[in-house]
Formats: structure tokens, C-alpha cells, sequence
């Protein structure tokens, strides 16, 4: 039979019901009741005690004694299987769940009840022989009475015990060689989680040593236990807090112990933890038996706190933490089922994280129907916490009453909260109050919603309206809910992505398989920023990501966006081309955990956003979540009505753009990439876009895409802990100088770590809270894809740069046109990143000789003579510490250089093939195979440059010569036998074509050449481009100098003028 049944069964049949059913004939005494054994007669008739809180029972007289099956079978003198089958006659149980099982499944069920039988009864044995201890140790047993307040009679109830050092020599447990003394548990005693050993067979060794020890009754038998750090605690490594170094770390001159240690649960994947029962779990509550059909319970914050409320007469639940795991809510919603009021009483402490549990609590239970009030503890002044048990030290059991009486419920300390103004207020009253009425009775609704009137100045109409319109859409989703049908291969294929390691990579590479060339950095910031809609909702702190991708036209930058988004279920994203902020309001469905996508976002140009609408939506639902209009409209009666529009977050944001800066508060708001717009890759999209044309390249089956969709749609929104967020902090900080953009560029990255644990979400641990722990692998992931942008936010300079100061380096000193030449790239866009970087001090001019200048007007004439010379800058140091490697935070070798775990999750950002020059030399661009058609004649296209300050290239300087000048075609390179190329060729080599009167300027048109200019239509905003050496404007009519003379025709993609 199933484990649900076993717990059905014994929490449908409670024991002083099914006592008295048996014959049972006892009295209350206390919070017990007494009476006489069936199997034998006492004197006073008070030999057999039952106590209704753990659901447990004792005959003083015989020593028996166990929960509600025992019972039945001590009456009844039966055996389990028949006690078991009258309890389920009883209480209307279908026993074996009433499923047709094989002879094999009956067995294995049978099994398994036999072993959580043997390991709670040998839970309830230890137990035992533990609150027997303290007959030994009265500094305990005092400590129990007076520091906590108990009284003796819960001690002995619940079994409180104390779990000594062990006297012997050798350290083995004495525990261990009692319960081994016990014929039905010798040998199996490894499975309780109470032992250490390097063998279950034993020897066995205490886990809990020098701790005072509370046990979980469940059904009258302890499922599990809580063990308490005392002055008998050894300090040593197994019950102190240690280093990184194994050492015991120590705290206001004391070793800081391990406060609580909670009985070590069954983990399959553990050496020594596999060995444990799997009914060893930690899935039960504190007094889940004393809230057994009660109408008022107390939840308590810990284990003190538990077991003062019961010891003073209350019905009390602890999850023995500030708060639930999200997993733990379903069963608490079961055990409070029926329960009319629920007060929670968590500490009071400065920093609040009590009143945060209990909030999350309240807030659950609130929308399952319970009648919720936070018992807010009185905290004396100058005291940093306040608990439950220390409360009842100095309070009686009618001061807490009165407490409880004045306390306010749930939504009144969410109402309280609202703003007083109405408009500002309905976000809120939208997101955090409505889903916790729409269940509501109507008296109880008709209260609240007064108050929410009342708080925010409007009319309860308004709030009334609002609420039905909620309760609407809630049956709405319901009635829409139905069973779609998956493909069974889909679904396998979807849940192994969920469970695969190398998940984040796969959607790279997949993305690479649907035809995007390269652009492995921007698919992974694609990815991050549309996962990070998963992020929760935080007013204060946003934590959706942002990206604007910047970059030439026909770069490839929405194509590779688009095909990115196929992979995701529609409701994962929004994607216009334009569009105002009215349109967003009223999209079917919102923005709540959507990507919004604006491809080539004109509309965010600084000249275009002065007073966009669109702009301002997106700037507050990117900064604060959230964003609402006031709006007039027609009701129904055909009135004028002001209407309130909202736009709910969280909201990522994704935006193509050929402007390098947007309006300057959005561009702030904005994580910046690039597409890669170099030679090799405008190659590689040729060959790409060629085999797709050629019907050569397939691309993505559409089982695949489903796939993936799938696996997305199973990614839910979900909070995300670095538990090492502290440590890349402090690496960050080591730099004597940390800029002010380091601020959100850390939270950006911070972003970037908890989006990539997004998709491991069924892979990684949960905290108490139910919130994701990120893994040093995802910060690797995340480091791969933002670690050179973060640099720069820190003062380092770009890739670029670093590559073009080492090359200034091994050469000493260098003229501008010698990093022009050495990195193909045009003499304006050199001018221009030698003015930046000897604005940024990096780079200083000086003469032939390596001389300084001192004198701007030396250093003008020398520029206009060709004479002077750029080296780095004398006080030019950037030792940046960036953010660390995985092995700086951990220390293991694994994340070191060349690491298993460094190569496992390898995203393979970088490119294959990096040249030092860009565009090395004319027969990389001039291929047979990459010609197009003109007219009928074969001429070659010409990608553009990936230098930001250039435009389209012909070609640039001797690949691999340190020369200036073309002397013989031969000498520069092979194979040039184009017609196009060699009358090119010998035109900037002649008389005619000036190329002997030009410095390194082989050029042709745009921005290649020294002499093209332009300018911006200060009235139309239009560019407007102008040849210096004709004086005309570059237009399609007129035709360029340097190549008229031999009336080259040119190719597609070089305009003329």
C-alpha cells in the first residue's frame, strides 16, 4: 500500500476517538488522559496514558505502548495487517488505495511500510533513551526549566531529551550499542541518520553530541529530529562552523558553534547519506499533530518557541524556521484545512526577516481562505530580538491572548501599506491584495474592501468593480486550463534539457544550427535578458536585464534575435518594430514576465524620445517594474470615465538599434553588445547565406524547435540566491579606484548570474525560502559572457584597444599610420581613437626621437609633417581586477586553468579564427567563390569594416610588408587575377591616379578615403556626405577621381560620386 494511505489512515483516526471507541475509560489529567489497560487491571485505574498532542500511548503497567495502529492491535490482539484494515473500515479508506496491484508492487509497497515502521520506531526508541539522559545531567534538565521556561510536564510529554558525549575511549556511540541491543533493530540501525561511520555496518559515532534534542511527533511516532547547541557541546570541526582551511572559526574570542543541527535526510547521490532511510526526509512540521481539528492555531518561528505554546495550552505548528519552503505550502494548506483563525507569531528583530516569513505565510494561507493575523511580540528597547519563548519568561498566557486579540490580519497590514492616492495604489492593490479576496465570504469582503476605500480616498464601488473584474479573470484562466496533448518524444526531449548540464551551451549551439553565423556572446545575452523575465517582481531593485544591440545596417542583428525567439513558447516575449505606449496598455494578456522586443528602435534616438510615451513606458517598467496612465474613455452608459491603464512587470527588454547612444536616460538603463562585423564573418554569412539558397543547409526540424519551447515553458518565474555574491564584492573592491558606472554595472552582472540559473532551475539546491542557489557554474557561464564589458565599466580598456597598446608596446613608439596599416583599419578612425585614449591618459604624443611634447604648437606642426609619434603614457598602469575566476572564489582545482569543471562549461564565446589584422590583405576579400553578378560581369561584394569609425573598404595595406606604397603586384600577392583587381591595382599605383602623391590611403569612397566628409542636416536631421577633393556632395551621378581615369567599373556596394 502507498505511503499516502499509511498517513491518511492514522491522521483521519484520531487516537482518543478510536480509544474510546475500543473501551477505553479515561479520565483528562492535564494534557494527558488516564485510564485502565485492557489486558490487565490496576489498582488506581490510571496505568494506561494517552497523550492527544503527539497521538502517542503508554501503559505504565506492561510497558506497552505506539501510535493508533498499536492501539487497535493491543486491544484488539490482533496483528498489524488486520488493525491497519479496521482503522481503514472506519474512516472510509479505501485500503491499498483501490488499485488493481501485482503480486510484485504489493510487495514492494508492504516492504516500504516495513522499513518507515522500523525506522520511526527506531526514531521513537532513541528518543526515548535520550530524555532518559537527563536524569544525568541536571545542568540540562535546569536549563530546560528555567533558560527556556518549560514546564515539566511537556518535557515529559514530548520526550525532550539530551544527547550526551560518549564516556567510552574509542568514542563509539553509547546510543548506537542500545538500540543495536534491541533484536528488531540490530543491524539496520545505520538507516536512522543518528550516526556517522565509515562503514553501516559500524563502528557508529553520535551525530548530535553534547545537545539537547527535540523530537517530530507525527501520528504518535517520531519522524524526525532538532538538535541544540549547550555548554556541553564539544568545539570541535563537527559541531562548529570551520574555514575554508577546516579550521573552527571563532567569535567574540569563542568558537561559534552550529546552533541547531537538523537530523541528516536520505540523499541517493551521497556516499555516506544513501545509507539512510528515504522516510528520513525533512518534510514534516513541529506539532503537526496538536493542530488536528483545532479552530485557532498558532504558527511559531522555532523549536523553543513551539514547545513554550503548547506548554501553555495552544494548538501551535513550527516549520522551525523564519518561514515555509515553497514546497512545505501545499501540506500546510491540508493540515489547516478547517481551521478558522491561524495567528503567526515569528520574532521580532531588527532586521525583519521574521516579519518577512510571516508575511509570505499569511499571504498564502490568506488566498486558501484562512483568517490570518500577525502577532507582532513587544521588543524592549535596546534589544536586538525578541522570540516566542523568551516572550513567556516574563508574560503570562492572557498577556499573549491579549496580543493575538488586538493584532492585525494579513490584508490589513497590506492595506496599511498602500499609497493614499488611488491611482498609485492599483498596481498594488492589483498584484498583492486582489488575489487574496477574490475567495473571500462576503462579509468578510464587504470589511475589507471598505478599508481599501477608505485607505486610498476612492469609493467602495471602484474597489468592488475591481475585485469582481478579478474574479472574472480567475475563472477565465481556469475554464481555459485543458489537457494539451504533447508529444510524448517532445515532452522526454524537453524534461532531459531540464536535468542536462550543459543546458545553457545546447541553446547556443542550437541557435548556431538554426543559421546564425558566430554571434555566440550576443545569443547568450539574448538568452540571458529573455530569461531574466523570470526574475521576481522587486519595486525597489528590478532585476530584469535590459541589452541594446548596436551596430551597422545589415549586420545581422535581428536576425540572430529572431531566431533566438523561435525557441521560446510565444508568452515568453513581445516583439514590435514600433508601436506607442497605448498600444502596450492594451495588449491582450500584458507584459508580466514577457521579454519586450523593439527591433531597430528609431523611435529611442535622443532626437526622436524628447517626448515619447513609448520611451517613458519602457524606462519605468525596465527601472521600477511597473508603469500606469490615466486614460478617458466611454463606459457602458456611453459616459466620459477616466480609466487607469497599467503596464505589470517584471519586464526584460530587448532593443536593435544602428545608433551607438539612445536617449541618454534609457541608454543608462541599457546593457550595450555588438554584432561581430568583421571580414571573416561577413565571409562566413556569404557562405551561410549561400548554402541556405543552395538548399545545402536544413537549419532546425521542427521537433527540435517544439522541443525547446517546451523546455522554456517549463522554466517558472523563480527568486535566485548567489550565495558568493559577497566574494566577487570584495575582489571588485580591491581596486584603489572603482567608477560610479561599477555600481549598476555589478548589478547587471549580479543579473547575468541569476538568469543563467534560471534554466538550471530543476538542477539547482533551494534555500529554506524556496529560492534558487546559484552555483559557481553558472558564474562562470555568466563571467564568459559579460566579463569584457565589465572591465570597461571598471576604466579597462576594450579588447581593441589592449590589443593596439601591446602592439604600441613592442614597438616603442609608432605613427598613427603605422596602427592603421599593422590593423587595416581607416586614418579618421585611427585620429579618432588616438584623441580618446590621449584624452584617457593612456597614450601621449611625442617627437621622432621619443621626446615628449611640451608645446601644443610643436605637436601640431609635427602632426601636419607626418612626424608625430603616439607611447604609452608614462604614469599608464590599468591593473584592473575585473571580476574573479571561478578558482578565485573557490580555490578548487577543478575551476583552475585548464580545469575539468572550467572546460565542462566552456560556452566556446570566442571566436575560432581571431587574426591579428582585421582585414588582412586584398586577396581575402577579392574570392572567386564570393563573386556576384553585375550586369552580367562578375564583380566582388565588399563587407563592411568592423572598425566603428570606417564604412566599406576596398582594401588596406600590405598584408604582412611594412610598406606604404604597391610596388609590384607580384610581391604583395599571389593570384590576384580578377580583371577588377589588378586595373585597381595599377590605378593606385600610377601617376593618373594620384597613388604616388597619397600616403597609405588605398581606398576607395566613404570612409575609407582621407577626403570623404559629412555633415548633419541641422533642419532635416539628414546626413549628407561630400567628397573634400571635388568639393561635391557624393551622389550617384558623379564618380570618384581616383578611378575615372580608367574607367573601372565598380562594384556593387562602392557608390560613386
Amino acid at each position: 500500500m502507498y505511503e499516502d494511505f499509511y498517513t491518511e489512515l492514522k491522521s483521519k483516526n484520531d487516537i482518543m476517538n478510536v480509544a474510546y471507541s475500543l473501551g477505553y475509560n479515561g479520565k483528562k489529567s492535564g494534557n494527558c488522559y488516564q485510564g485502565d489497560c485492557p489486558n490487565h487491571g490496576s489498582s488506581n485505574g490510571v496505568c494506561l496514558v494517552i497523550w492527544p498532542k503527539i497521538q502517542g500511548w503508554k501503559c505504565f503497567h506492561c510497558g506497552a505502548k505506539g501510535d493508533v495502529i498499536d492501539l487497535v492491535m493491543h486491544y484488539k490482539n490482533c496483528d498489524h495487517k488486520t488493525a491497519v484494515g479496521i482503522l481503514a473500515d472506519r474512516s472510509g479508506i479505501s485500503y491499498g488505495d483501490g488499485q488493481t496491484l501485482t503480486a510484485e508492487e504489493i510487495a514492494q509497497k508492504e516492504k516500504d511500510m516495513e522499513e518507515k515502521i522500523l525506522v520511526e520506531n527506531m526514531l521513537s526508541e532513541a528518543t526515548k533513551w535520550y530524555h532518559e539522559q537527563l536524569k544525568d545531567y541536571p545542568e540540562i534538565m535546569d536549563c530546560l526549566l528555567t533558560h527556556y521556561g518549560f514546564s515539566k510536564d511537556i518535557v515529559e510529554e514530548l520526550q525532550i531529551g539530551f544527547a550526551p558525549v560518549s564516556n567510552r575511549a574509542d568514542n563509539i556511540s553509547e546510543l548506537a550499542i542500545h538500540l543495536n541491543s534491541i533484536p528488531e533493530f540490530k543491524g539496520k540501525i545505520a538507516s536512522t541518520g543518528l550516526f556517522s561511520f565509515s562503514n553501516p555496518s559500524g563502528p557508529y559515532y553520535d551525530y548530535f553530541k553534547g545537545r539537547i534534542v527535540f523530537p517530530y511527533w507525527s501520528n504518535g511516532k517520531v519522524v524526525y529530529q532538532l538538535a541544540r547547541a549547550t555548554s556541553l557541546t564539544p568545539a570541535d570541526k563537527y559541531e562548529c562552523y570551520v574555514d575554508k582551511d577546516d579550521n573552527i572559526k571563532i567569535h567574540d574570542g569563542e568558537p561559534e558553534f552550529i546552533k541547531y543541527k537538523k537530523l541528516r535526510h536520505h540523499d541517493p547521490d551521497d556516499e555516506k547519506k544513501k545509507y539512510f532511510s528515504k522516510f528520513i526526509q525533512n518534510d514534516v512540521f513541529m506539532g503537526e499533530d496538536t493542530v488536528r481539528c483545532a479552530d485557532v492555531i498558532i504558527i511559531a518561528e522555532g523549536a523553543p518557541d513551539w514547545v513554550s505554546a503548547v506548554d501553555k495550552g495552544f494548538h501551535a505548528i513550527s516549520p522551525v524556521t523564519t518561514n515555509f519552503r515553497e514546497k512545505d505550502f501545499e501540506k500546510l494548506e491540508k493540515l489547516t484545512r478547517g481551521t478558522k483563525t491561524v495567528y503567526i507569531i515569528n520574532d521580532n528583530e531588527d532586521n525583519q526577516a521574521g516579519l518577512k516569513g510571516a508575511l509570505r505565510t499569511g499571504k498564502y494561507l490568506t488566498e486558501k481562505g484562512r483568517n490570518v493575523f500577525l502577532v507582532e511580540l513587544p521588543r524592549p528597547a535596546g534589544v536586538s530580538k525578541v522570540d516566542l519563548n523568551e516572550y513567556f519568561i516574563d508574560h503570562t498566557t492572557d498577556d499573549l491572548k491579549g496580543l493575538m486579540k488586538n493584532a492585525k490580519s494579513v490584508l490589513e497590514i497590506l492595506i496599511d501599506q498602500l499609497p493614499d492616492n488611488f491611482l498609485k495604489a492599483q498596481p498594488y492593490i492589483k498584484e498583492e491584495i486582489e488575489p487574496l479576496m477574490v475567495d473571500m465570504e462576503d462579509g468578510i469582503l464587504i470589511h475589507y474592501t471598505g478599508l481599501i476605500a477608505k485607505k486610498c480616498k476612492t469609493t467602495v464601488k471602484v474597489i468592488a468593480t475591481d475585485i469582481e473584474a478579478a474574479k472574472l479573470l480567475r475563472k477565465e484562466k481556469e475554464a481555459k486550463k485543458d489537457d494539451v496533448q504533447i508529444d510524448p518524444e517532445i515532452e522526454k526531449g524537453a524534461l532531459s534539457l531540464t536535468m542536462d548540464p550543459l543546458v545553457f551551451r545546447k541553446r547556443i549551439d542550437v541557435i548556431n544550427r538554426a543559421g546564425v553565423v558566430g554571434e555566440r556572446r550576443s545569443i547568450a545575452m539574448y538568452i540571458c535578458a529573455i530569461d531574466s523575465r523570470l526574475l521576481p517582481d522587486n519595486f525597489m531593485n528590478p532585476n530584469v536585464l535590459a541589452i541594446k544591440n548596436a551596430g551597422h545596417f545589415g549586420a545581422g542583428k535581428s536576425y540572430c534575435l529572431t531566431m533566438c525567439t523561435q525557441i521560446y513558447p510565444d508568452n515568453a516575449y513581445y516583439m514590435i518594430t514600433n508601436g506607442s505606449a497605448k498600444s502596450l496598455y492594451y495588449l491582450q494578456g500584458g507584459l508580466k514576465n514577457k521579454c519586450l522586443i523593439v527591433t531597430e528602435g528609431f523611435q529611442f534616438q535622443e532626437n526622436n524620445a524628447a517626448d515619447s510615451e513609448l520611451v517613458y513606458s519602457i524606462r519605468s517598467l525596465i527601472s521600477e517594474g511597473r508603469v500606469s496612465y490615466n486614460t478617458v474613455e466611454k463606459d457602458d452608459n456611453g459616459k466620459l470615465i477616466t480609466v487607469d491603464k497599467k503596464l505589470e512587470g517584471p519586464t526584460s527588454f530587448i532593443t536593435t538599434t544602428i545608433m551607438e547612444n539612445l536617449e541618454p536616460q534609457l541608454e543608462d538603463r541599457l546593457f550595450t553588445i555588438h554584432p561581430d562585423e568583421g571580414i571573416q564573418q561577413t565571409k562566413n554569412i556569404i557562405t551561410m547565406t549561400a548554402n541556405q539558397r543552395a538548399g545545402t543547409f536544413a537549419g532546425l526540424d521542427d521537433k527540435t524547435i517544439e522541443t525547446w519551447r517546451h523546455y522554456h515553458s517549463l522554466l517558472k518565474p523563480v527568486a535566485v540566491v548567489i550565495p558568493f555574491a559577497d566574494k566577487i564584492a570584495q575582489h571588485i573592491n580591491k581596486n584603489d579606484i572603482v567608477p560610479m558606472s561599477t555600481r549598476r554595472a555589478f548589478k547587471r552582472v549580479l543579473i547575468v548570474i541569476q538568469s543563467v540559473a534560471c534554466a538550471y532551475q530543476y538542477q539547482r539546491s533551494k534555500d529554506d525560502q524556496g529560492r534558487l542557489i546559484a552555483d559557481h557554474c553558472d558564474y562562470w557561464m555568466a563571467l564568459q559572457i559579460v566579463m569584457e564589458s565589465f572591465r570597461e565599466n571598471m576604466g579597462a580598456p576594450d579588447e581593441k584597444t589592449e590589443a593596439r597598446i601591446e602592439f604600441i608596446k613592442g614597438k616603442g613608439k609608432v605613427f598613427p599610420r603605422d596602427i592603421a596599416t599593422e590593423y587595416g583599419v581607416s586614418s579618421s578612425s585611427i585620429s579618432k581613437w588616438t584623441a580618446t585614449n590621449v584624452k584617457n591618459r593612456i597614450l601621449t604624443w611625442c617627437d621622432e626621437k621619443g621626446n615628449p611634447f611640451v608645446d601644443d604648437k610643436d605637436l601640431n606642426r609635427a602632426k601636419h609633417s607626418g612626424k608625430a609619434c603616439l607611447i604609452i603614457a608614462e604614469n599608464y598602469d590599468k591593473k584592473i581586477n575585473g571580476l574573479p575566476s571561478p578558482f578565485e572564489l573557490t580555490s578548487d582545482p577543478d575551476w583552475d586553468k585548464d580545469g575539468k569543471l572550467l572546460k565542462m562549461y566552456d560556452l566556446k564565446l570566442r571566436k575560432k579564427e581571431k587574426g591579428k589584422q582585421v582585414f588582412d590583405g586584398v586577396n581575402q576579400v577579392f574570392m572567386d567563390d564570393l563573386n556576384t553578378i553585375q550586369d552580367s560581369e562578375p564583380v566582388s561584394s565588399i563587407p563592411e569594416t568592423d572598425d566603428e569609425g570606417a564604412g566599406v573598404k576596398v582594401f588596406v595595406g600590405n598584408a604582412g610588408k611594412d610598406k606604404n606604397n604597391f610596388d609590384d603586384p607580384d610581391d604583395v600577392f599571389d593570384g590576384i587575377e580578377n580583371d577588377f583587381e589588378s586595373a585597381i591595382f595599377k590605378i593606385m599605383n600610377s601617376d593618373n591616379g594620384n597613388g604616388k602623391h597619397l600616403t597609405n590611403v588605398p581606398y576607395i569612397c566613404r570612409k575609407g578615403c582621407k577626403y570623404y566628409d559629412r555633415v548633419k542636416d541641422v533642419n532635416t536631421g539628414e546626413i549628407k556626405e561630400f567628397c573634400d577633393m571635388t568639393g561635391k556632395r557624393i551622389t550617384i551621378e558623379h564618380t570618384c577621381e581616383l578611378v575615372e581615369p580608367k574607367g573601372v567599373k565598380l562594384p556593387e556596394g562602392v557608390l560613386a560620386f
